[in-house]
């Protein structure tokens, strides 16, 4: 049996926030800490050293008792659905129980110490970089499996049928393109609970079928970029297939030729993937992997000058310089909405000193994290909703010089300037610890670009 249970909602109180809540501080027991939509701690989550992992547990929608919700809208005599926005360390342990119902029913043989294990592990959760909040943001553990030449991902059609076929696809994060790998019984598993078939006696198929744990036909060995079977054959793509969706994957004698370098990315699914030289996993420095902001220099493990790829998950954006501190030449932003993406500099120019990676922004969403800017205090004149990134004119929704007023959710930052291209006199207002509402006639309204940066 697996034990679940809140951290407590009382890290608000100076004298009891740090304390054991019970019985979710019991050793047996996985402690889970509350975490917004930006993935930072909530202030009332439990701010002790029990709390093992963490989950959404703000603002989460779910059943509420219909009198009480009548009570809350003031909607007496009237019909509502039954839901409403909550927020607690209790939503949040559901999701921990919930996703280890999810891999429980894909991989049925694990105990349940190792389902523990395996969700607890640093190696498969999603780091907060936030104080209590255990190993980070729970995750199924399920994650792409890439092509390293040509940035495809394995993928099994969604299909659950013994022998169904497996080919390359686009890496598109759906369950059919979600793997993980058990090394203790050495197989790999998709997240639909069916695993990878070789069969090197009938041409060297590669397909799923039902997990056996005792099958010899799915005993797999990953490491060093590769996934070998039974140690002398390979799992491959034709190096004539291996940038089409549909292209063929079988098995292939090993010889560490690139259409055999595969990678599964557990931590890195939402970073993006520098390479140098041809990127080969775990060699050592060959690659880096970084997430949104300005790097001014190149990081060593690429160096000055070597970039050669560039692997870019959906909805995040890349811009490269020749020179240091973004000087020289530049390249347009790269990326896509809904698509990975690749660049790769040595058909292009690999003297890159320097680069920004910015969040695409969506101006058709109307909730957080992204930044509401508004025309008139009330909104009433026009609303714009911005990601992560650089305006160097206001949108027209709002219209220059003149911004109203300004919500900022907790960990971004808004910085604004007097000028079009960021000229002229700036301010930057945003905070780790709470949200900001920011009335610009209080401050300045002759605002003619902006920049949304991350606080912490």
């Amino acid at each position: 049996m697996l034990l679940v249970g809140p951290a407590g909602d009382f890290g608000v109180c100076s004298d009891s926030g740090s304390m054991p809540y019970y019985p979710s501080s019991y050793e047996a027991v996985i402690s889970v800490a509350a975490v917004d939509s930006s993935a930072r701690r909530a202030d009332f989550s439990a701010r002790n050293d029990y709390v093992d992992i963490a989950a959404p547990g703000v603002e989460v929608v779910s059943t509420y008792p219909e009198t009480l919700l009548h009570e809350v809208l003031g909607t007496t005599g009237l019909s509502v659905p039954p839901y409403s926005p909550v927020s607690g360390t209790a939503l949040a342990s559901a999701h921990v129980a919930a996703m280890a119902a999810v891999v429980w029913s894909a991989m049925p043989w694990l105990s349940a110490q190792e389902l523990r294990t395996r969700l607890l592990s640093p190696s498969l959760s999603s780091p907060t970089n936030q104080p209590y909040t255990g190993s980070g943001l729970v995750t199924h553990g399920f994650f792409p499996i890439v092509l390293n030449m040509s940035g495809k991902c394995l993928d099994h059609l969604g299909g659950t049928t013994n022998r169904g076929k497996v080919q390359l696809w686009e890496c598109h994060g759906g369950p059919q393109n979600l793997w993980t790998y058990d090394p203790l019984r050495k197989l790999v598993v998709s997240s639909f609970g069916w695993c990878l078939n070789a069969d090197p006696l009938n041409g060297g198929s590669v397909y799923i079928s039902k997990c056996d744990p005792l099958s010899a036909n799915q005993q797999w060995d990953y490491k060093a970029g590769g996934i070998q079977f039974r140690g002398t054959y390979c799992l491959q793509a034709p190096s004539q297939v291996a940038f089409q969706n549909g292209g063929t994957v079988q098995l292939g004698h090993c010889s560490g030729a690139d259409n055999q370098k595969w990678v599964l990315q557990p931590r890195h699914q939402d970073k993006l993937r520098l390479c140098k030289h041809l990127c080969e996993y775990n060699s050592g420095g060959d690659d880096y992997f970084a997430t949104v902001g300005d790097w001014n220099r190149m990081p060593h493990q690429i160096g000055d000058n070597q970039l050669t790829r560039v692997y870019i998950p959906p909805g995040y954006a890349i811009k490269l310089f020749e020179h240091e501190n973004f000087g020289g030449w530049t390249t347009p932003w790269s990326g896509s909405h809904t698509n990975w993406s690749r660049l790769n500099l040595s058909w292009d120019n690999d003297a890159v000193s320097s680069f920004k990676i910015r969040k695409l922004p969506n101006p058709n969403s109307t909730k957080s994290p992204e930044v509401k800017l508004c025309r008139n205090t009330d909104c009433s004149g026009g609303v714009f909703y911005a990601s992560v990134g650089e305006w160097s004119s206001m949108p027209s929704e709002i219209g220059d010089n003149d911004l109203s007023f300004v919500y900022i959710p907790r960990g971004y930052t808004f910085e604004y300037f007097e000028h079009p291209s960021w000229l002229g006199w700036s301010r930057k207002f945003g905070s780790c610890d709470g949200d900001v509402s920011l009335n610009m006639i209080e401050h300045n309204n002759a605002v003619s670009s902006f920049k949304i940066g991350l606080a912490c």
